[in-house]
């Protein structure tokens, strides 16, 4: 699933795996929405369902390798005015997230697969621009 089934910003307020309900009426939102709806089983079938939210999968390739050369270059722009949230998770940390779903058999129903920073696109943790 995806982090697309938060709203973008509501301000003073966390949401989070225990939000469950929050799907913004944009399309990504009800997209996740529909995608999580499609996996929801009847109550009496006895199979563990786990819902992993994920956010932008950084590590040596991939969405990092895209990204870096124009913020090098100096002609990357920014989305928007910058200050909205970017989920992003290292793609050890959410194979670990999936091992861990897979692996514990208590483990149910919504796990964010972010990583527990919140970054901007203005704020974007230094570790990720690193070589």
């Amino acid at each position: 699933s995806a982090v697309g089934a938060y709203p973008t910003s509501i301000p003073g307020t966390t949401v989070d795996e225990d939000s469950s309900d929050v799907y913004p009426p944009t399309f990504f939102g009800q997209l996740v929405k529909k995608w999580e709806e499609s996996v929801t089983l009847p109550k009496d079938i006895p199979t563990r369902v786990v819902k992993v939210r994920t956010g932008v999968v950084f590590g040596n390739d991939g969405a990092l390798r895209s990204l870096v050369p124009p913020f090098r270059w100096g002609v990357a722009t920014v989305a928007g005015t910058g200050k909205q949230y970017f989920p992003w998770i290292h793609i050890r940390d959410i194979a670990g997230i999936f091992d861990h779903a897979i692996e514990n058999e208590n483990v149910t129903g919504i796990l964010n697969g972010v990583s527990p920073e919140a970054a901007t696109a203005m704020g974007t943790p230094s570790v990720l621009l690193r070589r």
